[in-house]
């Protein structure tokens, strides 16, 4: 009711407006995450491709456990803190999380940097070294980020988020890319190109720090003028204020739930970085060979991860808006909420795994340069939809406060792939890790939609959930192969001397615009999507809408 949120913008409208601002933000600061592993591959190659591959999972893992969970915890608290007129409280709640995390990133940092070598020697292979030594220097500067982007989140402010996304992510890929020339012109040898690479983390994080600090200092003086300028503003606190003691144990048990569910994604990774080089040498492959055959795996997971990172994003604004229904006890704007965002996250999964997977040929060629590996990437294109699926579902469970969940299903998931890596690896290599990451994000997708529909949080419709987003898919699939197809023939007709890479770059980017096109179509024609879940489709969702209507 209005009453309950006199200065705020209206909760339905703000998750959208936030959802889109971090769906923008991810898509530009996922380009340039993409764009920065290309010339690594290209210039530095696959084994030090695959070096960095192995080690970036393992940093993702150390950064989960150092950042505790904190961050959405932060988000929650300040949004309920906020929702009753309570903003001393979420300032407490920032400054005693920031320590807490600064602490501990050091922690982690010293865990990294001096252990390095007995991380090595746990993987299996020694040239990971100086790659974990380079990117333990980012968790100065992680941790703290993280709790002013979750801070700022919480006040239902997307736009530091955003903006520090894509900044650290433009100086990252920036300083990756200087200190990949750097290494390579020197020749040094395939582990300090990757260390290289990985040093960029340290840079972006530091650039995505400076941009919070900012806002933060720019709130905190517009708090003040504020405060000058009107006496009356609130002073009165609407609870009794909990002691630094109850306010940690009240975060603490927050986060640590949601800590054991994000630590389970990177340990989907995990598992391929401490069995693949192993389970590979049963093949017969050398250490060099496992890291560059790594490297080729490598190749899909950008890809994969491009939009699973979008709704990653996005889903930090479900978080406390879910928490913000619940609190106020809305029960239509939570179901609202809840079903527009897994129907929105399960269209636009599939039709990016099904288009993944049918241009993985031509893919692989315009950024890799060959097509090494092009059945991996296909088999790979199939997490998207339940990796996206996966994401937005175990937000609305952390919205909702059934924050062990996700978790539980995940360490699932988790066991699903360490089980078929085992038993497929040594027979398929790298294509059968690649279908026991589908596989294990079925599970943990799978069982977090059937959580939802049994506390009725959902209501699953076969014909309009599933038959028509399916039958949109194979429209759209068609389209793009048909059109994939009859590019490629005219191309060579016309110019038999191009290169390779040349056409299939003309191939992908004209298959992905004729792809949504005809997918939007199909979308509107079966009547998939109403007018209120076409606005919410970044970009393109209003011009969708407006067709619909006509």
């Amino acid at each position: 009711m209005k009453e309950h949120i006199p200065s705020r913008v209206h909760p339905a409208a703000s998750l959208l407006r936030g959802a889109a601002v971090l769906g923008a933000a991810a898509m530009v600061s996922k380009l340039l995450g993409v764009l920065q592993k290309v010339p690594l591959q290209n210039i530095g190659g696959d084994e030090a491709f695959g070096i960095y591959s192995i080690v970036y999972p393992f940093y993702t893992l150390i950064l989960f456990l150092a950042t505790a969970g904190f961050p959405v915890a932060v988000s929650k608290f300040v949004a309920d803190s906020v929702s009753v007129g309570d903003t001393a409280e979420a300032g407490r709640i920032l400054r005693h999380a920031s320590i807490f995390l600064s602490i501990t990133g050091f922690i982690f940092f010293a865990f990294l940097y001096f252990g390095a070598d007995l991380i090595g020697t746990w993987i299996g292979n020694r040239h990971t070294v100086p790659a974990i030594q380079s990117v333990a220097f980012a968790l100065w500067f992680v941790p703290l980020m993280s709790v002013l982007r979750g801070y700022f989140q919480g006040m239902q402010n997307m736009i530091p988020t955003a903006v520090s996304q894509v900044w650290e992510q433009l100086l990252r890929v920036t300083a990756m890319v200087v200190f990949l020339y750097y290494t390579t012109s020197r020749s040094m040898s395939s582990d300090m190109v990757a260390a290289g690479a990985t040093l960029g983390s340290a840079v972006g994080a530091l650039t995505g720090l400076l941009v919070m600090l900012y806002y933060r200092l720019k709130e905190k003086r517009s708090i003040r003028l504020s405060s000058r300028n009107h006496l009356d503003v609130m002073k009165e606190k609407v609870h009794p204020p909990l002691s630094s003691v109850q306010l940690f144990r009240k975060l603490m048990a927050y986060a640590i739930p949601v800590c054991l569910g994000a630590v389970v994604v990177p340990i989907l990774n995990i598992v391929d970085t401490f069995s693949l080089p192993r389970l590979l040498a049963v093949q017969g492959f050398s250490e060099q060979q496992a890291v560059e055959q790594y490297g080729v795996y490598a190749r899909g997971l950008p890809l994969m991860q491009m939009v699973s990172m979008l709704f990653s994003s996005m889903s930090v604004a479900i978080v406390p808006a879910i928490a913000e229904s619940k609190a106020k006890k809305d029960w239509g704007g939570l179901s609202s909420r809840v079903g527009n965002s897994l129907r929105i996250s399960w269209i636009i999964g599939l039709a990016s795994s099904a288009g993944l997977a049918l241009l993985s040929m031509p893919v692989n060629v315009m950024l890799y340069k060959d097509a090494v590996g092009t059945w991996t990437i296909f088999l790979l294109a199939w997490t998207i939809a339940f990796s996206v699926l996966n994401i937005v579902t175990s937000s609305v469970l952390q919205g909702l406060d059934a924050v062990k969940i996700p978790a539980l299903h995940l360490l699932a998931a988790a066991g699903v792939k360490v089980l078929l890596n085992v038993l497929w690896v040594p027979h398929f290599g790298i294509r059968g890790a690649a279908l026991s990451a589908v596989l294990s994000f079925v599970t943990a997708a799978a069982l977090n939609v059937i959580y939802l529909a049994r506390r009725n949080y959902i209501q699953i419709r076969f014909k309009d959930d599933l038959w028509k987003p399916i039958a949109s898919t194979v429209v759209m699939a068609a389209a793009v192969w048909g059109w994939k197809e009859g590019v490629d023939y005219s191309m060579g007709l016309i110019w038999p001397d191009l290169s390779a890479r040349v056409t299939a770059t003309a191939v992908t980017l004209t298959s992905v615009l004729m792809g949504a096109l005809v997918y939007g179509m199909a979308l509107i024609k079966l009547g998939v999507l109403n007018r209120d879940q076409l606005n919410m489709i970044p970009l393109i969702g209003n011009k969708l809408a407006a067709k619909e209507l006509k």
